[in-house]
């Protein structure tokens, strides 16, 4: 399931050739350029119930962890993880 913005790509590893920091791109660059610097994101496949063209993220609050839609503010769908 493609998760870049173009919806046809797919996240491929990329490294920056001046810092050599690997990162996720879309295979259709430099037609779509969305990037991810967090590689855990391959494994790290839970799609938005709400919105459904973002995936989660894990993020740590005040009430304990819970998992955000990428795409907020414009989603603002939470799980809570405890």
């Amino acid at each position: 399931m493609p998760i870049t913005d173009c919806k046809t790509g797919k996240l491929v590893t990329r490294q920056n050739q001046n810092t050599s920091v690997k990162f996720l791109g879309c295979s259709h660059y430099p037609n779509c350029n969305q990037t991810y610097k967090n590689l855990e994101i391959l494994y790290d496949q839970f799609l938005c119930s709400s919105c459904k063209s973002r995936f989660m993220v894990k993020r740590a609050g005040t009430y304990g962890n819970f998992l955000r839609c990428r795409n907020y503010p414009s989603c603002r769908n939470t799980i809570n993880l405890n």
